[in-house]
This record gives structure tokens, C-alpha cells and sequence, in this order.
């Protein structure tokens, strides 16, 4: 018999779930004034454009001179703008103000190449027939499943694992070798399917930064080279909707340690160790942690702390007292328990204002 649970997928600070599409230049514009970015269809611009604008776009298409594509196509929303409609997601002003600077250069040389280079702006993941952003059932399983062998590695005892994690996860799940291993595993009788929206899903673009860890102070390498991410994020607020199944197994020998019903219960256990110390940290680089305090009051024995998505850190994809984080340090690459940076979300790649976390949800059973 099978127990099915409905859930609801709280989002409580911005989080990124990658694919390979990016905003292509030739499918945007920035409106500075309602602070979005806007993506439309390229077709449907021949629905209204004149013929010498189609000629125009064509010519400069041919030319592969990114520079003028921007420009040109700014100049036919501004023209057209009534008419223009597409896909908008919000923008801070720090991206604004670059997407301005690159308009004002006058020629596509070596500085304007940089620039726009750095303006490549990555997609979350979306629903391509109707562009909304949802959450894939795998990204859920896999956090469930390092929550869970981390609490078995605590309760069997099992630290500072020095073979390879493979052979870790066969001795924490009780399974077979070679062909016996995807058949054995208990994580084969837990189904979770893709989250979906359940209301409208407010997205927006943020810079992902890296800062130094240590408490100390100083910059990360990252942050000393001006290195940074531009990502489009789910924000939060959005709430999604879908399930997780848990089956029994067939034949009992089969599966010699199955998954219990009270699985969930892992994910508390796992993942708040690591949500109150980057709340420390992140309090510590004077920032507010307002997230932490709607965190505290949502969990109780129905709702279950979750981490998602890119830059989620590498303490909350790896097996907690078994940690082996190649860390670079000035002597080359060394095995660490814990990373010495983290990734932010933020505003500005410039400043330390707005910086939240990337990843952290509340999964809700629905009774």
C-alpha cells in the first residue's frame, strides 16, 4: 500500500534551478522606468513592425554586432511600445543601470564585448508552454535523500568515511553492488512528482555573489576578481503544489531497509543545523534575516525545512560528518569539511546590501 502526500512548497528566500537557456539578446529589452525585463516572441514583432525596421533588424542580425542589436531593439520598444508585449520578469537597478551603460557606448569593440558578456542573464527552469517557472520532483527527491543518509550516518555511526561516497550511500541504504544496486535501493519506492505553481510566481533577476566565510573578514578570490552571476530567481512568496509518494515494496527481501513512513522528519534534522549558522553569518555581514524569523514559525509537525536549487552550498548536498569539500587555498586544493565561501543573492554585485541565501523552502503537508 502506498501513502501518498499532498504538499505545499513554500519559497522562502530566492532560489535558482538551472537549465541551459539564457535571455538571448535578440529577445529582450529592459524597460528602466517599470524596472522589468521584458521577452517577447521575435516572430510576433513582424505582426507590427515596418517593413524597413524588418530590413533593419535583418541587416544588423547578419553582422552578429550585439552592441547594435541592443540598441536597435530598445529603439523599436520605445517606438513600438504599445504594442509590445512579452514575458516580464523585475530587475534591480544596479542591472538597469549597466543595461543603460551598454546602450551609451558607441562601438562594439573589446570593452563593449566584455560588458555584454557579463550581462548573460541564466533562466530558471519554466513550463515552455506556458513560460512558468516550477519546481522539477528531482530537485525535492535529492535533497530529501542527503537529508536522510545524513540522518543515518548519525545514527549508525558513521563519520569521517574516507572510500568513496558511493560505497557510503550502499552502507547507510542496505543495498546491493553492481546490477542489484538501482533495484535494492530504497529510494526506488519514493515518487515525487514536479511541483507547479499554485499562485502567481513572482520572479526576478539577482546577482549571485561569493563572500568569505570566515567571520574575520576579508574577500573571497571571487569577490577580489569581480566574479558574479546574473540569475533569474523564484522569489519568495511563490507557493507550489504537488506530491510525494512512498511505496511499499513488493517483495520484502528485496528492499532490505525501507524508507519509514516518518522519512520527513529527516529533513528538520539535516537541514536547520545548517539554516541557523548561515543566519549567524549572514547577520554578522549586518544584513537582516527577516526569513529566518517566517521560518521558525512555519515549521511544526507538518512542515519540514528544504534546501533547492543552485548555490545551495555544499554542506546541504553532501553527508553530513562525512564531508570531503575541495577547498582552494593558497597551498592548491585541499579536502575541508566545510566550503570557506558561500554564494548570495544580491542586488549588487558591489556592495554587501541585500544579501539572502539561495535555496531555502518549506515543504507543508496539506491534510
Amino acid at each position: 500500500m502506498s501513502k501518498i502526500l499532498n504538499i505545499k512548497l513554500h519559497i522562502i528566500t530566492p532560489i535558482h534551478i538551472g537549465t541551459d537557456d539564457v535571455y538571448e539578446p535578440f529577445s529582450f529589452v529592459i524597460d528602466e522606468k517599470k524596472r522589468v525585463l521584458i521577452e517577447f516572441d521575435q516572430l510576433k514583432l513582424m505582426d507590427f513592425l515596418q517593413s524597413d525596421d524588418i530590413q533593419r533588424l535583418a541587416s544588423i542580425a547578419e553582422k552578429e554586432d550585439l552592441l547594435l542589436i541592443y540598441k536597435t531593439l530598445k529603439n523599436l520598444y520605445e517606438k513600438y511600445k504599445a504594442k509590445y508585449h512579452g514575458d516580464e520578469v523585475s530587475v534591480p537597478e544596479e542591472l538597469i543601470r549597466r543595461y543603460l551603460e551598454i546602450l551609451r557606448m558607441g562601438y562594439f569593440n573589446t570593452e563593449a564585448k566584455e560588458a555584454i558578456n557579463k550581462f548573460q542573464i541564466h533562466k530558471t527552469i519554466y513550463n515552455p508552454n506556458d513560460k512558468n517557472p516550477y519546481i522539477p520532483g528531482s530537485s525535492i527527491k535529492g535533497s530529501i535523500r542527503t537529508a536522510y543518509l545524513s540522518y543515518l550516518a548519525e545514527k549508525l555511526g558513521i563519520k569521517n568515511w574516507t572510500a568513496k561516497a558511493d560505497e557510503l550511500e550502499t552502507r547507510l541504504l542496505s543495498r546491493g553492488t553492481g546490477r542489484e544496486k538501482m533495484t535494492t535501493d530504497p529510494f526506488r519506492m519514493l515518487k515525487v512528482s514536479d511541483f507547479m505553481p499554485q499562485t502567481q510566481v513572482r520572479r526576478s533577476i539577482l546577482y549571485a555573489v561569493n563572500r568569505k566565510k570566515e567571520l574575520s573578514g576579508g574577500q573571497s578570490a571571487a569577490q577580489r576578481r569581480g566574479l558574479y552571476q546574473l540569475l533569474e530567481t523564484v522569489m519568495p512568496g511563490s507557493v507550489f503544489s504537488g506530491t510525494i509518494k512512498l511505496d511499499k515494496p513488493a517483495r520484502e527481501d528485496i528492499i532490505s531497509s525501507p524508507i519509514p513512513e516518518k522519512f520527513l522528519k529527516a529533513l528538520n534534522y539535516f537541514y536547520s543545523k545548517i539554516f541557523e549558522q548561515e543566519a549567524k553569518f549572514i547577520k554578522h555581514l549586518g544584513q537582516p534575516i527577516d526569513y529566518y524569523e517566517t521560518v521558525k514559525k512555519m515549521l511544526n509537525e507538518n512542515s519540514y525545512l528544504i534546501r533547492i536549487g543552485k548555490h545551495s552550498g555544499a554542506e546541504a548536498v553532501t553527508i553530513e560528518g562525512n564531508r570531503r569539500i575541495k577547498v582552494r587555498t593558497r597551498r592548491g586544493y585541499e579536502d575541508r569539511s566545510s566550503p570557506t565561501t558561500i554564494w548570495l543573492s544580491a542586488p549588487s554585485p558591489r556592495v554587501n546590501q541585500g544579501l539572502k541565501p539561495f535555496g531555502w523552502a518549506v515543504l507543508e503537508i496539506i491534510q
